[in-house]
């Protein structure tokens, strides 16, 4: 055994080319104005079950629900609007009105600000089918909830946006809409001023050369910064490539290597009596760095050349 009821939900409405989408009813529970609760906790199931009871013919939308009243008052009982689609939603179920001219200009005049459905439902409260729905402005039942899930945008709210779209202020919901939409594609589409914005490769690209031109220095620099270390017994002749290189990428790493090493190397200079080193060929045609070698060894310039310079 199936109960009729009626409530009224705030009028939101979304735009479509074939009339407005409005919200019926929402999802889960519904809580009326006088403590009565009902549950939409099948919302696919209700919209299957308006069809198959509607069938071919649309649902009627009325005023003040005259349709039900029209047997006992005798008034007649005009369409404001027919409901020709059923949707469901996360907030519910939603209704594609065809308005009535007439409908149409008072809602436009906001003479209406209501859209109140009238269901069955079962004795427990579960909500069975959508029979038709009502324009109304002093239901007898009034979802208040229902302002929290689908409600009407606050007016003060509502004219800041216009505003900040730069829409006029008889622009209504569906034009906020389409003006948001265009905006959220212009950004997601737009190409980026390339005065504002580097491509991160580049951007890549160009920090690491400025990181290598501020840590290292010019190639000719390096090289005379070498011949000085060497000059000054502080780096070995055989290490000068690898000298320069490291100083033409990294002048800090080469500094920290010349004082670290630069002393060992001083030392063993200094103790072969050899004093700094050179790359001049000694006494048969050997470095100093060599004939220290051989004076360490004992051996004669002679001896290192014949027996291949140690190898």
């Amino acid at each position: 055994m199936s109960e009729t009821a009626c409530c009224a939900i705030p009028l939101t409405t979304d735009s479509d080319p074939k009339g407005q989408w409005v919200h019926l009813m929402p999802a889960g529970e519904v809580i009326a104005r006088d403590g009565r609760r009902w549950r939409n906790r099948h919302p696919a199931a209700v919209v299957a079950r308006s069809r198959e009871r509607a069938g071919a013919v649309p649902m009627p939308v009325d005023y003040e629900h005259q349709t039900d009243h029209a047997a006992t008052n005798g008034q007649p009982a005009p369409a404001a609007g027919w409901i020709t689609g059923l949707q469901v939603r996360t907030d519910g179920i939603w209704g594609l009105v065809a308005w009535t001219g007439k409908a149409k200009a008072m809602l436009d005049a906001k003479e209406y600000r209501f859209i109140s459905p009238t269901f069955t439902h079962a004795k427990g409260g579960e909500v069975i089918a959508i029979l038709r729905a009502a324009l109304t402005n002093a239901p007898a039942l009034e979802l208040t909830a229902l302002a929290k899930t689908g409600g009407t945008m606050e007016p003060d709210l509502f004219a800041e946006l216009r505003t900040l779209l730069g829409l006029p202020a008889d622009a209504d919901m569906a034009a906020v809409v389409v003006a948001v939409r265009d905006l959220v594609t212009s950004r997601a589409t737009a190409e980026p001023d390339p005065a504002k914005f580097v491509p991160i490769g580049d951007f890549k690209r160009l920090t690491a050369e400025y990181t290598r031109l501020n840590a290292g220095v010019a190639r000719a620099k390096a090289e005379e910064m070498v011949e000085t270390a060497i000059a000054g017994g502080k780096v070995p002749p055989f290490l000068k490539d690898w000298a320069v290189n490291l100083c033409t990428a990294n002048k800090p790493a080469f500094d920290e290597f010349v004082a670290a090493a630069g002393a060992v190397f001083g030392r063993i200079a200094g103790d072969s009596g050899i004093g700094t080193f050179s790359q001049d060929k000694g006494t048969g045609g050997l470095s100093e760095t060599e004939l220290a070698v051989c004076k360490t060894m004992g051996h004669s310039p002679e001896d290192y050349n014949r027996l291949g310079k140690g190898r």
